[in-house]
């Protein structure tokens, strides 16, 4: 799959073009990519992300878990982390050849939230989306 840089757009232009039937897979990605590079609020990103995963097709979802490592890094949040594992675990029991994937994400979710976990004991971290304490780093 061939990605362009992420497309420069608003929420509501995300959600139209995500309501699209006519969507093709690669414009989809592309459209949860702009949500999770451009959009202000990362509650709408992350559940733009999940929603996304939980609604692709097979093809996709390698794609998505990529997106979700792009999408907790970025955004240095543990925001619906849980969902995020809870959908890549359920994704696993269907497909098992794809084992080896949600292993790695697995293993970068675990790594991620102790990160997380050990910058929010840091008292001047600014609250997380979810009421965590997290740190920005520039």
């Amino acid at each position: 799959m061939d990605l362009d840089d992420p497309w420069p757009v608003e929420e509501a232009q995300i959600l139209g073009r995500l309501a699209r039937t006519d969507l093709a897979p690669d414009d989809r990605i592309r459209a949860v990519l702009s949500a999770v590079y451009n959009a202000e609020r990362t509650e709408f990103a992350g559940d733009v992300l999940l929603r996304e995963f939980e609604e692709a097709s097979y093809p996709e979802k390698p794609y998505l878990l990529n997106v979700f490592e792009t999408f907790y890094d970025m955004r240095e949040t543990v925001y619906r982390l849980k969902d995020a594992q809870a959908l890549a675990a359920a994704w696993e029991a269907a497909a098992p050849e794809r084992a080896r994937d949600t292993a790695s994400w697995r293993d970068f979710a675990r790594q991620h939230a102790a990160l997380m976990a050990q910058r929010a004991r840091r008292k001047d971290a600014p609250p997380d989306p979810d009421g965590k304490r997290k740190t920005i780093y520039r």
